[in-house]
């Protein structure tokens, strides 16, 4: 969803959301008519100028709406021919009405851009096409006849390759290509796993309560209930161990797999003193220990080895198999986590499968071999865990984290590889074990690889945020954010094109490219483009931003945007009941950071607090790179470039507001 622009040092327009049916589960839209109403001096940091784009709908088109022909691009902005695009023949006449809409979109500038145009229009192009750029005003000649440009619609799809040969399958089969996928669950199996907690029963039967019943997918006379191995201390209590918790929770999805999507595969990889690659329960059992923990080549070796040679058989053949191993695992030893965690991914990418995704339960320190997390250098275990999140990105495996522990679990370093490869990371309780995974591996790839790149108008610049963003794995609930302003100088400019460059591959191996455009007409009513603002998008934007200066250890500036935006979300909701509602959401995410975050060491943010006003400026946030530039770094952060050690609690949060913020502020 797109929000309008506003002009630097001017007062903030709004955003709405209008879905653009079938390629996104909301928008991107462009929001209402940009607005350009007087202000202050400072203007407001926090306004509607936000990106908001989802990409749950990139599988949504069939192969006939594929554009034919090559895409078309701007020499100097690199935008792309479009449905909004004017395209001229050789010799063929610019009239008032070109000339007219082209002063609406470059306002003064467009005298020269109307002279360059006819110019290269009356000259001999080799019967090509005449483009001028919607974007930037570049005069371009392109490659295309007129049946290729895009006729209608938003958006235009291109393919790129076609799909991989290896993965053409019979057509009385489709769905194997497209749902098919590998999943690795890699357990803990460490001492720590035997550590128990107390859950109500029912002091007549001596059994769970039938609410804690449910949260495992039990019920009072389920045969699994015995795999519990409960000890009763008194008629009122029973105890279950953290593993205990893992293997039901497991064991219930991979029989929902079997019932609901019987070709997937699933591999079983646990890790205590070594790591055990279980596989799928029929394939050989491989145990990896002692120097080869510390030697990534070798793992990846094993693992490459091991996904290629065992990764055969669907969980709808290995189900029993399966579940027999999970029921016989035992805690002992320390935490191998990053040898495991590393096999896991080598093991999911060898397996060629669709889609691939690694799901990680643990509740300790990893304490050997590669990985291995201290106190004493945060730096270099963050990065060994972002490296792998980056290359389990590059190989379209994504990685989710599930802690079962108060803390200890150096959730900062776990989370980074998650967040990289697009997964998840949550910290719970063992009883909400189920729920969670369940909600985890619903969550379907949609795409691997992804890019997003985002054309402006040359009035607009980036404000916070990225033009030129790596996504990497895309799934059903994946979205980023961008803020942007309108920049001095453009002020009769009365129509504003933007464009989304949407790069990527399909579980299949086909590369797409989607392009998604829109043109929006400017106005100076203020009030009425608020009025039309989409409060959840601005909350939403808020955590995000927070989270990640959070992320960066600049806590400060993180208490002071979700402060400002907190308050701005309220102006903004006014007396509607369900605007205010996402406005109070805010709020409890906004305390519940603010609870985790730690004191600041200066007194910038009690400076700031006392002049805060309904609007204020945010001058610690220094602006990006115009549309074309080198990426920027999104903040000017004042703390150190070494990482800041967080706690688990605040690590937890910060992932989990990067990862899915909307869902946070809808729920």
């Amino acid at each position: 969803m797109w929000a309008a622009p506003v002009e630097e040092e001017e007062s903030a327009p709004s955003a709405v959301t209008a879905p653009v049916p079938g390629l996104f589960e909301e928008g991107p839209n462009f929001g209402p008519a940009p607005s350009r109403a007087a202000g202050s001096k400072k203007s407001a940091k926090v306004d509607t100028n936000i990106v908001s784009v989802s990409l749950g709908g990139l599988a949504a088109k069939a192969d006939s709406e594929i554009n034919t022909g090559d895409p078309q691009f701007c020499v100097k902005c690199s935008g792309a021919v479009n449905a909004f695009s004017r395209v001229f023949k050789r010799k063929e006449t610019v009239d008032e009405k070109e000339i007219e809409h082209f002063k609406k979109v470059f306002g003064a500038k467009s005298s020269g851009i109307i002279e360059s145009l006819k110019k290269v229009v009356g000259g001999d192009h080799d019967g090509k096409l005449v483009w001028p750029c919607e974007f930037c005003g570049e005069i371009n000649v392109v490659d295309m006849n007129l049946e290729e440009v895009p006729k209608q619609g938003d958006s235009a799809d291109y393919l790129i390759e076609p799909p991989l040969e290896d993965n053409v399958v019979a057509s009385d089969n489709p769905k194997k290509i497209d749902e098919s996928g590998v999943v690795v669950f890699c357990v803990d199996v460490s001492g720590s796993m035997c550590t128990s907690q107390q859950v109500p029963v029912n002091s007549k039967t001596e059994t769970p309560s039938a609410s804690l019943l449910h949260e495992f997918g039990l019920s009072a006379d389920d045969p699994d209930l015995a795999h519990f191995r409960m000890q009763s201390s008194s008629r009122s209590t029973q105890w279950i161990s953290r593993l205990q918790a893992v293997q039901s929770a497991i064991e219930k999805q991979i029989e929902k797999f079997a019932q609901e999507e019987p070709w997937k595969k699933v591999v079983l990889v646990t890790f205590s003193d070594g790591v055990e690659i279980i596989g799928d329960g029929k394939s050989p059992f491989l145990s990896v220990a002692g120097s080869k923990l510390s030697n990534e080549a070798s793992l990846k070796g094993i693992g490459d080895s091991y996904g290629v040679e065992h990764v055969k058989t669907s969980v709808g053949d290995s189900k029993d198999y399966l579940i027999s191993r999970i029921k016989k695992l035992n805690p002992k030893g320390q935490t191998a986590l990053g040898p495991a965690a590393f096999l896991s991914v080598s093991i999911a990418a060898a397996s060629k499968a669709g889609t691939a995704q690694v799901v990680l339960c643990t509740d300790g320190l990893a304490n050997i071999g590669v990985g291995s997390i201290s106190d004493k250098d945060t730096t270099a275990s963050l990065d060994w865990y972002q490296n792998l999140g980056r290359m389990a990105s590059e190989i379209g495996v994504s990685i989710s984290v599930i802690t079962i522990a108060d803390e200890g679990c150096a959730v900062q370093q776990l989370g980074a590889m998650a967040d990289v490869s697009g997964g998840y990371v949550e910290r719970i309780n063992p009883v909400s074990l189920q729920e969670n995974l369940r909600e985890i591996l619903g969550k379907k790839i949609l795409a691997k690889n992804a890019r997003v790149k985002v054309i402006l108008h040359s009035g607009l610049s980036i404000r916070r945020g990225q033009a030129d963003l790596e996504i990497g794995n895309v799934l059903e609930d994946s979205e980023f954010f961008l803020e942007y302003q309108v920049l001095k100088g453009f002020k009769d400019v009365k129509v504003m094109p933007f464009q989304l460059q949407i790069w990527y591959t399909l579980p299949n191996g086909a590369k797409m490219v989607r392009f998604v455009s829109q043109s929006k007409e400017v106005t100076i009513d203020k009030k009425k483009a608020e009025a039309e603002a989409d409060v959840s998008i601005v909350a939403a934007n808020a955590l995000l931003q927070s989270a990640i200066m959070a992320d960066k250890g600049d806590y400060a500036s993180s208490r002071m945007f979700s402060t400002m935006s907190e308050k701005y979300a309220s102006e903004l909701a006014g007396k509607d009941k369900k605007k205010l509602a996402v406005a109070l959401n805010l709020s409890r995410e906004v305390e519940s950071l603010h609870a985790a975050l730690p004191e600041a060491k200066s007194v910038e943010e009690d400076d700031w607090a006392k002049s805060i006003s309904a609007r204020p400026a945010f001058d610690g946030l220094a602006p990006l790179a115009a549309p074309g530039a080198s990426p920027a770094p999104a903040f000017r952060f004042a703390g150190a470039a070494a990482p800041v050690k967080q706690s688990d609690d605040l690590s937890s949060k910060i992932y989990q507001f990067k990862r899915s913020a909307k869902k946070k502020i809808e729920k």
